[in-house]
């Protein structure tokens, strides 16, 4: 056992001496073992209560699950972030890429069942992308459904927070939005109305409408000012696949 230390901060454990490799641990709090709450890595367990699992100089990235306080929306929020490998071991900043989820799943649906940071530690291990933080907050479709307020809680709460609590590169140029679904369509009509916030904008299968196309409209000067670059995606047999195509030659 190590015994943690209190601090203004939080509670400090010494790490020194850790092997590299993956280790397992939890937290001993009034009587009880606990699950770290924040780490989603996890060791498989017939119960479900595996330990914590740290990824320590092994060339793995770390997901965390944290809270928030969004004034745009006066509530709390969650969000998951995908920390790469290199970004403890250095002082560099990074690039962001923030990925929305679908109107009926919510900000671990990436990591449950997407396979993210497995997907990003091999493209890290391949070289076919360099460190790269990835933040996937709570967005349940708000904004498809007409709640304007989300353009602020993403845009300014959201981007303000990480630029804060991480060594983000915070201008546009070094920022990405992407999402599915819902999330597909908010990431596109977002990029769009604020371009000033996003260079690379994506939609995968977005649940797209004629605002879609009224925010190309509105905003090609902008979009073109700003030298933004679109992905719009869709599966083949995807019913909004047509709406993609539409979008994409719009």
């Amino acid at each position: 056992g190590v015994a943690m230390v209190r601090l203004p901060e939080g509670w400090l454990a010494d790490g020194e001496g850790v092997a590299d490799g993956a280790g397992e641990y939890k937290f001993g709090a009034d009587g009880r073992w606990l699950q770290d709450p924040v780490n989603l890595e996890r060791a498989p367990h017939p119960r479900g209560d595996g330990n914590s699992i740290l990824h320590h100089r092994d060339g793995r990235g770390a997901l965390v699950h944290l809270r928030f306080f969004a004034p745009s929306l006066g509530e709390e929020r969650g969000y998951v972030a995908y920390v790469p490998a290199g970004y403890h071991g250095s002082a560099r900043p990074v690039p962001a890429l923030y990925l929305l989820h679908g109107a009926l799943d919510w900000e671990r649906t990436w990591s449950e069942k997407g396979a993210l940071a497995t997907t990003l530690d091999a493209l890290c291990a391949d070289g076919a992308t360099g460190d790269l933080l990835v933040v996937m907050p709570f967005e349940g479709g708000g904004l498809h459904r007409g709640d304007d307020r989300v353009l602020d809680y993403l845009c300014r709460d959201v981007i303000g927070h990480i630029d804060q609590e991480f060594r983000t590169l915070p201008e546009a140029r070094h920022r990405a939005i992407d999402g599915l679904s819902t999330g597909g369509f908010t990431s596109f009509v977002l990029g769009a109305w604020r371009p000033e916030r996003f260079r690379s904008v994506g939609s995968m299968s977005g649940s797209h409408d004629r605002r879609s196309f009224d925010a190309v409209e509105g905003c090609a000067d902008a979009m073109r000012a700003h030298a933004q670059r679109y992905l719009v995606s869709g599966g083949l047999d995807e019913p909004p696949v047509q709406d993609a195509r539409a979008l994409a030659k719009a």
